[in-house]
């Protein structure tokens, strides 16, 4: 008989979580609900780095691509000054987030794992009792997990989400706009005139943006970002939280948190994903190892901590860093920011590996 582990979310961080221990051991999949989270009405994109696309793809699992993303453009308005990211494109490509957990569904087969459908306690996590049946618990349930983090920001902004119809072509061109205590970033779409949108406003403004009419907020949205010219808004606008944290170490006993679950990121860099495939990536080599050795999962927890923490550290590094910067009040020196970086091939690169997931 197969050595049992448990997964808590069926995400796409769970999901392929799963898919990689069910090769060693037999996987119980816990969550709430299987069916399909219908994210139609935002048309919620993500991008995937090239590597992590590369691991998923690797796995056997096809995943249906929108657009590539050739090139990064970053702006900021108040110091007129743009950074541009295209070296070795594709840096990553655009896939609709609401098909990446189905797409590995699809590829569990026959495979050794147990969906079971239950409501678990506000911990996401399981009782005593039955937990006594794993060898290891990988919690994969996304920012809802409530544990005590070492470091947390509480919620200033949030994020508005849709898709927008545009009169320019995107070029197949992820851009972000940064202006005061505001920022836009537009993802491409499969058609050249249709861009998924993302707008962080201060949390005290939700309101009032979404009490806008449609042509209003078509407007506002214009004066703040005209990259693509005149457009209008073509699905519903729907609103996040943005919360950020970190719990560390990412295990307690049999129990490995992963993904959203351990670490949220702020999403100026659209690498949140990104960062959770990373951990999936270090955690199928344990797997493995696990898995031919015999030995627990758990007893190389220590050597998974050991091998996220720097990646971890630069992404928080990076994110939290241009928050300072771009929220900084004084124009000239958010200019001599923006110069410094286009003009230094260093940083450039450390960037475009960072958002092609090296």
């Amino acid at each position: 008989m197969k050595r049992k582990v448990a997964v808590i979310g069926a995400g796409p961080i769970g999901s392929l979580a799963a898919f990689i221990c069910s090769d060693y051991f037999e996987v119980d999949l816990f969550d709430a609900s299987f069916e399909k989270k219908d994210q139609s009405k935002d048309g919620r994109l993500v991008a995937l780095g090239k590597a992590q696309f590369d691991w998923i793809k690797n796995l056997g699992i096809n995943l249906n691509i929108k657009s590539s993303i050739d090139a990064v453009h970053v702006r900021d308005k108040l110091s007129s000054n743009t950074v541009t990211l295209s070296e070795n494109p594709p840096q990553g490509y655009m896939i609709e987030y609401a098909e990446i957990a189905d797409s590995v569904h699809k590829a569990f087969g026959e495979k050794s794992i147990n969906k079971i459908e239950k409501k678990l306690d506000k911990d996401g996590i399981l009782g005593l009792e039955q937990s006594l049946e794993y060898e290891s618990i990988i919690v994969a349930s996304g920012a809802s997990y409530d544990a005590d983090p070492i470091w947390a920001s509480n919620a200033k902004e949030i994020a508005l989400l849709f898709r927008i119809e545009h009169e320019n072509l995107h070029y197949n061109t992820a851009i972000e706009n940064f202006f005061g205590k505001e920022a836009i970033a537009t993802l491409p779409y499969d058609n050249p005139h249709v861009s998924s949108c993302v707008w962080i406003i201060p949390i005290e403004n939700e309101m009032d943006a979404l009490n806008l009419e449609d042509d209003e907020f078509a407007d506002a949205l214009y004066q703040r970002f005209p990259h693509l010219g005149k457009f209008k808004v073509v699905s519903e606008v729907i609103s996040h939280v943005l919360n950020r944290k970190i719990i560390w170490p990412p295990y307690e006993g049999k129990k490995l948190i992963i993904g959203d679950a351990a670490h949220k990121i702020h999403p100026i860099a659209g690498q949140g994903l990104n960062l959770g495939l990373r951990d999936l990536i270090e955690l199928e080599k344990h797997v493995k190892k696990s898995g031919r050795l015999g030995i627990s999962l758990s007893d190389f927890y220590d050597d998974y901590k050991v091998n996220r923490i720097w990646d971890l550290a630069r992404m928080f590094a990076l994110t939290e860093g241009s928050l300072k910067l771009f929220n900084y009040p004084l124009g000239f020196l958010r200019s001599i920011g923006m110069c410094a970086l286009d003009n230094s091939s260093i940083l450039k690169k450390i960037l475009e590996k960072k958002a092609s997931g090296f």
